[in-house]
């Protein structure tokens, strides 16, 4: 009763590489619903954690207290070791949420704005339709143009050129 707000539903966000008690106790409780979380565009995961890393700025809730964010510069070896990482804790993730028989929707941060998304969202957590529409309460930090978050972005983008990165290299959205 002392966290009772009056929320209808309250989460938290955990990401890779925190406390994994936490991770495996949620994983086994069946009280909680889980989301999991993902970005398509894993080169703006990368650029984004190396940002955070360097500004030490892993959420903003203000704008006035935005740091003004890095240049960064990507080494290929390094980019391809990250997806590999994310790709493997996300695998883990959800076989262990299977194992352990719980239901978790599957979400993609580049539609979390989309109004079906929404709806989804809220039906999976049996919440119903908020009398306000959902608003993040987050800043967004960086920029959708990786050419203006990455130092060496022409030499990427030819080390890319004939992998399916490329694509994502380029991508202006989200």
């Amino acid at each position: 009763a002392g966290f009772d707000r009056g929320f209808v539903s309250v989460g938290w966000k955990w990401t890779r590489g925190q406390n994994s008690q936490v991770l495996s106790t949620m994983i086994a409780d069946p009280s909680t619903h889980k989301i999991v979380l993902v970005r398509r565009n894993r080169i703006k995961t990368f650029v984004s954690e190396r940002i955070a890393q360097q500004t030490q700025q892993w959420e903003a809730y203000d704008a006035n207290r935005l740091v003004t964010p890095p240049k960064v510069h990507i080494r290929l070896g390094e980019l391809e070791q990250h997806i590999q990482q994310n790709e493997d804790f996300y695998h883990q993730l959800e076989s262990a949420l299977t194992r352990h028989g719980q239901h978790y929707l599957r979400l993609a941060y580049e539609s979390l704005c989309d109004r079906a998304t929404h709806r989804q969202l809220l039906e999976f957590l049996q919440v119903g339709d908020p009398k306000t529409p959902l608003a993040a309460t987050s800043v967004k930090q960086n920029t959708t143009d990786l050419r203006q978050a990455i130092d060496n972005y022409d030499e990427l983008l030819d080390q890319l050129a004939t992998s399916s990165l490329s694509a994502e290299l380029i991508d202006l959205h989200n």
